[in-house]
Formats: C-alpha cells, sequence, structure tokens
C-alpha cells in the first residue's frame, strides 16, 4: 500500500523527534555483564554469505530479511526491507522454493539475544535492517490461540514476542528451512 505524503511527512516527524534519519541505523545496545546468549560460535555462515545454520537447532535462516540480499562485497544486507501483513506473507512464502518459510514462534524466538535490544539479536550474524524507522517485528507461523485475527510476532527492538493483527499490521520476513537431506 502506498504511502501518503502526510504520512511520510508525520513519520519523519517522528523520527528527528527520536533523533535518528531515515538512513541511519540504531546502535545496538548489550548488557556488558551478561554473557552472549546467540555467540558467533553458535552459528555458521554459507560460503556466499547468503544463509546462516544454526548449529544449536539445525536450521537455516536467510541472513536478510525478505527484500534484502546478501552482498558480499560490503558484507552486508542491500536492498529495502519489504513488511508484509500476514495474508500477503502467506502468499509470498507459497511462492519460494528449496523449502523456505515463516517460522513458527519458537523458532524466531531461538534468534533472540537476551542481553541486547536495539536490536535484540546477533548483528554480526543477522545484520539489521537498514532503516532505522523500521519497526523491527518478525512475522512468524503461528497464530495467537486468543484471537481469530492475530499472529506472534517477534520484536527484535525490545527483544519480546507480541500479538499482532494478521490482516493489518505489516511485519518482516526472516525465512527459515529444514536442512536439505
Amino acid at each position: 500500500m502506498p504511502v501518503s505524503k502526510f504520512h511520510r511527512t508525520l513519520l519523519t516527524a517522528l523520527l528527528l523527534g527520536l533523533g535518528l534519519s531515515a538512513g541511519a541505523q540504531a546502535q545496538q545496545v548489550c548488557n556488558a555483564s551478561l554473557a552472549a546468549t546467540r555467540p558467533d560460535s553458535q552459528y555458521r555462515i554459507s560460503a556466499d554469505g547468503s544463509e546462516v545454520t544454526d548449529l544449536t537447532t539445525g536450521l537455516i535462516w536467510k541472513r536478510c530479511v525478505e527484500g534484502q540480499n546478501w552482498d558480499a562485497d560490503n558484507q552486508q544486507c542491500s536492498g529495502t526491507p519489504t513488511a508484509m501483513a500476514w495474508p500477503a506473507a502467506l502468499v509470498h512464502v507459497s511462492a519460494q522454493t528449496g523449502g523456505w518459510r515463516l517460522p513458527n514462534l519458537n523458532e524466531a524466538l531461538s534468534l533472540l539475544e537476551a542481553g541486547c535490544k536495539t536490536p535484540a539479536h546477533n548483528v554480526s550474524v543477522f545484520p539489521s535492517p537498514t532503516t532505522a524507522s523500521q519497526l523491527y517485528h518478525l512475522s512468524t507461523s503461528t497464530p495467537h490461540a486468543d484471537s481469530d485475527g492475530d499472529r506472534w510476532v517477534i520484536d527484535f527492538q525490545a527483544g519480546v514476542d507480541r500479538q499482532s493483527t494478521k490482516r493489518v499490521a505489516t511485519s518482516l520476513l526472516r525465512l527459515v528451512r529444514e536442512p536439505q537431506p
């Protein structure tokens, strides 16, 4: 859905009020007295850098959120993160090949770095979306049990799970798959 000039102006004003610019990336904040719960050693990055294997769960994750691709030359995700409402996310995922799918709630929670926020994940393994204005909510495939219209998302800014309206609210997608035999 296109964003109106009014909404762009409002978002820019809010970001400036928070001291952020649209192209800036928020600085991760970690508690130095806590050991990392998701250290680099828990992951193996593919030779081309586009996929990450979690050595604890065996799951293979796309390194970048949908709408972005791994840029090996610059060692970062490039492109514009694509946020989608749940119905559009399901259509998007159904068109994927290679077994890629939305993670369930527990799989998505396995990425959370307990001692960090803004974002609450290992940023050397999973670079954050490039836009500080992007609410970094990651969609899951798990519906919320108490509601017909909601699903679970992970808020990687705060490091918590949240209920979200699946028909309206948009979230980023980080796809996952099982290892190929």
